[in-house]
């Protein structure tokens, strides 16, 4: 693998993944708007199950994302192909058995009729979109991220059309056969231009080594997926259905701005472990981190943005009745900032092999986020509370695990503080624009003078990608 081409890899796959975060958010207005907010809560509630159900490989997939560029980072063509296989054959035993779960767990649930019939369809479409995935994540792991982002294309524009044509008549059961069709379609393409012939084969060596190196990274996955749904955790115990029905408009917007950071998450993921394999924690390797993470820092306050402009005239123009969504939407969009600086501290622990570290981190986001949540929501303060726990958790979660990033690339006391400074005053100079923009009334005028307030921003982001082209390019050379 050459290093130069993993910007355009960023590029590639941020184009292509806003592509398809823009039909799923067109289809997820449409959603919200057609069935309304109880309804659409339902629907949310439904997505919680697709959501934890993906826990059910144990980290396997995880584990193979990581095994198969650091064994080809060995030249081990042989051993890829049997972790490819023993894992999927781990990994499609683990689905069965999550499917068969969902489907009876009715009978030992009290649970409404349509939350009961929802659960069994659930169970069905599950496996096709668990096989899905697991194709997705080969393809990443190999660094074929262009087949990778056209299936995702190709995904969300079948369960677009789909939803158009079945979701007035069915409803909920229109959305459920659109992800049905669109998933097993996109299976279909991506084994025909991949040409992967996956086998029922189970390798002694290779099983252990994914499982002691999958649980690890299952029990990191397992508390993450709380830590990022436990505001709507908190929404489904001590709210309404109706709340949970405008909480989810107040998130949707996130998937688009989360999309440049899982860009660079995913497209450098393969080539981080094969560096630490190759170089350790070695200077180039520290520069490598340091550069993401400016990167990020430089240009994801922009999205946030643009996104914070524009949510409250899509919201009245589009979606009326999910008006009092724009004051927690505008609230939790900053956390993304936040939560995308602390990936890049998971793309070291996976780079490294020690998925463990996150472990302590992930438990205090947990317990604080839920704790703070459950009192602003005592306080009387509502989904809003929910969407500020939320912001305060994910920054303090950031510094945390920035710091811990340091340390492990044993960077002294005041270089740590100096980069400290550097991650985080872009996005406290963003936050200044916006409360000074708040105050004017005329979109246009909003805009044209946001426009002005990126530039330096923008000079910064094009400088620091420069710089990483140069370190990439002599890499390469070298």
């Amino acid at each position: 693998m050459k290093s130069l081409p993993q910007l355009k890899d960023i590029f590639g796959l941020f184009t292509s993944k806003w592509l398809a975060q823009l039909i799923n958010l067109c289809a997820g207005f449409i959603t919200a708007r057609i069935l309304g907010p109880r309804d659409f809560g339902l629907w949310s509630t439904l997505g919680m199950v697709f959501t934890y159900g993906y826990l059910s490989d144990l980290g396997v997939l995880a584990a193979i994302k990581r095994q198969i560029p650091y064994l080809k980072a060995q030249d081990k063509p042989e051993e890829v192909i049997a972790t490819i296989n023993t894992g999927f054959s781990l990994f499609f035993i683990f689905t069965l058995i999550a499917a068969i779960l969902i489907f009876f767990l009715p009978a030992f649930v009290v649970l409404d009729y349509p939350l009961i019939t929802g659960l069994r369809i659930s169970a069905l479409i599950f496996v096709i979109l668990q096989l899905f995935f697991f194709l997705k994540a080969i393809c990443l792991a190999e660094g074929r991220f262009i087949l990778q982002s056209k299936s995702e294309i190709l995904y969300n524009i079948i369960y677009f059309f789909c939803l158009i044509i079945f979701i007035r008549n069915f409803r909920i059961y229109g959305l459920f056969f659109s992800m049905f069709l669109s998933g097993l379609i996109t299976i279909v393409y991506l084994f025909h231009s991949t040409g992967l012939r996956l086998y029922f084969q189970i390798y002694l060596k290779h099983l252990s080594l994914i499982l002691k190196l999958g649980i690890q990274f299952f029990i990191n996955t397992v508390l993450f997926t709380i830590y990022s749904t436990i505001d709507k955790l908190l929404v489904i115990i001590f709210l309404l259905r109706y709340d949970l029905g405008i909480y989810s408009i107040a998130v949707l917007p996130l998937s688009l701005v989360h999309l440049y950071s899982q860009a660079i998450n995913e497209s450098f993921s393969p080539y981080a472990t094969i560096r630490y394999t190759l170089f350790q924690n070695s200077p180039e390797f520290k520069s490598y981190l340091i550069h993401i993470l400016r990167l990020l820092s430089y240009s994801l306050p922009i999205v946030i943005g643009f996104s914070w402009l524009l949510l409250e005239p899509l919201i009245k123009y589009f979606l009326p009745v999910y008006i009092p969504a724009i004051n927690p939407a505008r609230t939790i969009i900053f956390s993304c900032f936040f939560s995308s600086l602390s990936s890049i501290v998971g793309l070291y622990l996976s780079a490294s092999g020690k998925p463990y570290k996150g472990i302590p981190f992930l438990a205090f986001g947990i317990i604080f986020n839920f704790s703070l949540g459950y009192l602003f929501i005592r306080f009387g303060w509502g989904i809003e509370g929910v969407a500020l726990s939320v912001l305060i958790t994910s920054f303090l979660w950031a510094i945390i695990f920035s710091i811990f990033l340091f340390r492990e690339l044993r960077m002294n006391f005041m270089v740590s503080v100096s980069e400290q400074i550097k991650l985080y005053w872009p996005i406290c100079f963003m936050a200044t624009a916006l409360f000074f923009l708040d105050k004017i009334s005329v979109f246009i005028i909003r805009i044209l003078i946001f426009s002005f307030f990126i530039t330096p921003l923008l000079l910064l982001t094009l400088k620091q990608k420069k710089e990483f082209s140069k370190i990439l390019l002599r890499e390469t050379n070298g």
